[in-house]
């Protein structure tokens, strides 16, 4: 069993792909983990939150890949080396034992026959994890071959099962950055760990994720954009052991404004002041789990198909809230990344082609700002991170 201490130094949020699931005859995914581990032991937390079956791995290893000659170590469950992961649950590991002081960069690999995926992730960032899927004979399997989610996506890395890795306390101090798929894809969170070696990252980006509203029933894919924020963040934060020596990003609210009509009913358009409304309790939430927090203001979307006079003058009045912190520390993430002739729009080198979502050079961007921002300048520079 895990034992209260053991926190997450590296995470990815489950999502809901009951909907859609994925067959899969044979799989081994290699998962290579930049986040260092300083620790003795660690745990692999595995998620099959939204499966409506066992989800059984059949091996699996972990290897620090700073030490390629080392020997791959077993993952056991109750000491037998079959992983089984239940139905709508989470299975943490046994502890793995690790040699010398590190810091240890680890490889997970992951086996898994005859296996129906009905809970996934994926990101876009290369720093943080890097994913490979090998078929029974060791050879190479493109993710879009795998999985569909990933068929018109060549950016994203889709891996499953794996959730969290987890070091006893007391942990490094760690940036939990909570928010929607611009979270999710993890540009700006590779690109701050690229600047910042060692910061472990908890990532609970969730794409589609709205503030107010729950994935609507009426689309038809279960769970997939998350439980709204202002209801999850109290848990996730609790469940990740978030405290004071931690420091929270929250990067949200763009999906409440776009999802009406495509994504959601129309009669869900949300006005300015329920936003602000959301955002205050957000404020009271990550307060009460006593965990320092910066709020981003919400990036541009001009140019895109959700996009309205009516819905950018709601983003204008909620950055300008925002800025003037009107929920505590705040930083210009929008700024960063905007057109300086027209704030409505991103800057076309920092925009992805849908006009929502950043480049990895507007990640770059993000970076920056946000580490320029005092108060997570005053973070980054004052305290213990994974090799500091």
């Amino acid at each position: 069993m895990t034992t209260k201490s053991d926190v997450p130094i590296w995470s990815l949020h489950p999502l809901d792909y009951h909907t859609v699931p994925t067959h899969l005859a044979y799989d081994t995914q290699v998962i290579t983990l930049a986040t260092p581990v300083v620790a003795p032991s660690v745990r692999l937390r595995l998620s099959n939150a939204f499966g409506t079956q066992p989800l059984v791995f059949t091996a699996a290893t972990v290897q620090d890949a700073a030490a390629p000659d080392a020997a791959a170590l077993p993952v056991t469950q109750g000491g037998g080396a079959t992983l089984t992961v239940p139905a709508g649950g989470v299975l943490d590991s046994d502890a793995i034992g690790l040699t010398g002081s590190g810091p240890h960069r680890l490889t997970v690999t992951l086996t898994a026959v005859a296996a129906t995926v009905e809970t996934l992730t994926w990101t876009y960032d290369k720093t943080l994890v890097q994913v490979a899927h090998r078929d029974a004979a060791g050879a190479a399997v493109a993710s879009r071959d795998l999985f569909a989610l990933a068929a018109n996506d060549p950016h994203a890395l889709v891996l499953y099962g794996l959730q969290a890795l987890l070091v006893p306390a007391p942990a490094p101090r760690r940036l939990i950055a909570l928010g929607d798929s611009i979270t999710q894809q993890g540009y700006f969170l590779g690109a701050l760990a690229q600047n910042w070696p060692g910061l472990a990252i908890v990532n609970l980006g969730v794409s589609g994720n709205r503030v107010l509203r729950d994935t609507d029933p009426s689309q038809g894919v279960g769970n997939q954009y998350g439980t709204a924020a202002v209801n999850r963040a109290a848990g996730e934060l609790a469940a990740c052991g978030a405290g004071p020596q931690d420091l929270a990003v929250v990067l949200l609210g763009i999906n409440d404004l776009v999802q009406p009509g495509p994504w959601a009913p129309v009669e869900q358009e949300v006005p300015v002041a329920a936003l602000l409304a959301g955002f205050a309790k957000l404020q009271a939430i990550v307060a009460a789990a006593r965990v320092p927090a910066v709020v981003s203001t919400l990036l541009p979307f001009g140019g895109s198909d959700y996009h309205t006079p009516a819905r950018e003058a709601v983003r204008q009045t909620l950055n300008q809230a925002i800025v003037a912190g009107r929920f505590g520390a705040s930083v210009d993430l929008a700024a960063a990344v905007a057109d300086p002739q027209d704030p409505t729009r991103d800057l076309a080198e920092n925009d992805s082609g849908d006009h929502v979502h950043p480049t990895p050079a507007a990640g770059a961007l993000m970076a920056r700002q946000l580490a320029a921002a005092p108060a997570v300048a005053a973070w980054l520079k004052g305290g213990r991170h994974a090799t500091r």
